[in-house]
C-alpha cells in the first residue's frame, strides 16, 4: 500500500511565476494571514507539487527565517534540512529513502481519501553538521479552489508528550520493580529462622532499597533539569577519589559478580570544581549503561584525564553499539530497551552540557568496544575562585 501511495509523489515542481500567483491567490481570502498566525504550532499551505505556497509565522521563526518570500516553492523536507531531501536532484519526496518517509505518506494519503489524515511522524535534519530529530503530530487536509488542489498541513512539537510518557513509563516500570522485590525479600525474611539465610535475604534487601533511593533521586534530577530549575551547587572534588566513591556506591546497587567494574590504573588525580550530585549521576548512568551492555566476565573501565583546562571521565565495555542506533544514542525519545525503556544517555547529554558546561560524546569500534566520554572544566567559566 505505502508504494501505491508513494507513486502518487510527482517530481515535478511548479514554475516559481506560478508558485507565485499560488501565493497571491491564498493571501487574497480575508485574514487568512492573522488566522494561521494565531495558531501556536506550523502551519503552512502546499500545492499539487508539494511545493509551500504559504505559511504562517511558526514556521519562519522554526526555520530561522524572517521574510516569507524565502520559503515560497520550497517543499517542507527542504526546508526542515531533512537528510534525504537532497539526495535526488528533484528534492524532498523523490528518492528511494522517501519511501518509507510518514510525513510524506500521510500528505499522500491524505489526497488519495480526499479527507483530513492525522498520524505522528519523525523527521531527521541536519543542521550545522548536527542530527536533530522532528517528533511531530502533522495533519494533511487538502482542498480544491479554481481547479487547483492544495493541502493545509499542521506539524505539532509531540516531542514533550513523548518524552514525558518514555519518563513516567521508565520510572513507574523501576520503582514498581524495586519495591516489589523488597516487599519479596521481607516476606522471605518473615519466614526465616535460620540466621544465616535472614542475613543474606537483609544484604539483598539493602541493595534493593539503595537502589529505589537512586531511581527516586535519578527522577528527580532529570524532572528538575528539564524544568529549568535544577541548580548547581560547584565544590571543590578529587578524581580518583570521586570514581573510587562511584564503585563504591555501585557495589550496594548492582549484585554481579560476573561483571568486572575497575578503575584504569592510568588515571590521573585531578583536583576541579563541579556538582558532585549531577557530576555523581552521570557516571553512575554510564556505568550502569556500560553494564547492562556487557556480557558474563566482560569488564568495565574506567577512568580520568585532564586535556586542557578540562577533565574527561570515561566507561569503556567491550560491545559495539551498531551505526543504526549510534546516530540517535542522545535523542530525547530513542531507547536502545524498547518502547518506554532507558532514557540514561539522553540524561547524561542534557546535564553534561546545560548544567555543567561540559560535553558528552562516545566511540564504538567493532570487536574494540565503546567508550563514553564526559569533560568538564576545571574550574567552570561562571565560578569565581577565592583570591589567595
Amino acid at each position: 500500500m505505502d508504494n501505491e501511495i508513494f507513486s502518487l509523489a510527482t517530481t515535478n515542481r511548479s514554475t516559481y511565476e506560478d508558485v507565485l500567483k499560488q501565493n497571491k491567490f491564498i493571501k487574497s481570502f480575508d485574514y487568512v494571514n492573522e488566522i494561521l498566525d494565531a495558531l501556536p504550532h506550523i502551519t503552512f499551505i502546499i500545492n499539487q507539487n508539494r511545493q509551500i505556497i504559504f505559511a504562517n509565522s511558526y514556521l519562519l521563526e522554526t526555520i530561522g527565517m524572517k521574510v516569507d518570500i524565502n520559503i515560497i516553492g520550497a517543499r517542507p523536507g527542504e526546508l526542515l534540512h531533512c537528510v534525504n531531501s537532497n539526495i535526488s536532484r528533484d528534492g524532498c519526496g523523490t528518492s528511494n529513502e522517501c519511501r518509507d518517509c510518514l510525513a510524506l505518506l500521510t500528505i499522500l494519503d491524505s489526497r488519495l481519501k480526499k479527507s483530513k489524515v492525522t498520524k505522528d511522524v519523525q523527521i531527521k535534519s541536519r543542521i550545522n553538521n548536527k542530527d536533530i530529530y522532528w517528533n511531530f503530530s502533522l495533519t494533511a487536509y487538502p482542498f480544491k479552489k479554481l481547479n487547483d488542489a492544495f493541502t493545509i498541513i499542521s506539524l505539532i512539537d509531540i516531542s514533550q508528550i513523548q518524552h514525558k510518557k518514555v519518563l513516567e513509563s521508565i520510572f513507574f516500570h523501576d520503582i514498581l520493580n524495586s519495591a516489589g522485590a523488597i516487599s519479596s525479600y521481607i516476606k522471605l525474611i518473615k519466614d526465616f529462622k535460620d540466621i544465616n539465610s535472614i542475613k543474606e535475604h537483609i544484604n539483598s534487601l539493602y541493595s534493593t532499597s539503595v537502589s529505589l533511593v537512586e531511581q527516586i533521586k535519578s527522577q528527580k534530577i532529570l524532572t528538575s533539569a528539564e524544568n529549568k530549575d535544577l541548580y548547581v551547587k560547584n565544590s571543590q572534588l578529587s578524581s580518583l577519589s570521586f570514581l573510587e566513591n562511584i564503585v563504591e556506591l555501585l557495589k550496594s546497587i548492582v549484585v554481579d559478580e560476573e561483571k568486572i567494574l575497575i578503575i584504569d590504573e592510568n588515571s590521573e588525580n585531578i583536583d576541579f570544581f563541579s556538582d558532585v550530585i549531577l557530576l555523581e549521576r552521570i557516571l553512575i548512568n554510564l556505568i550502569k549503561n556500560a553494564l547492562e551492555a556487557s556480557q558474563q566476565g566482560d569488564v568495565i573501565n574506567i577512568g580520568c584525564y585532564k586535556e586542557l583546562e578540562s577533565v574527561i571521565f570515561y566507561v569503556s565495555n567491550p560491545a559495539y553499539i551498531p551505526e543504526d542506533i549510534q546516530e540517535k544514542i542522545f535523542q530525547k525519545t530513542f531507547s536502545t530497551k524498547g518502547n518506554g525503556r532507558g532514557q540514561g544517555t539522553y540524561s547524561i547529554n542534557l546535564l553534561t552540557e546545560n548544567y555543567l558546561n561540559g560535553k558528552a560524546w562516545f566511540k564504538s569500534v567493532v570487536n574494540t568496544g565503546t567508550t563514553f566520554f564526559i569533560s568538564i572544566p576545571v574550574v567552570p567559566k561562571d565560578m569565581i575562585l577565592p583570591e589567595e
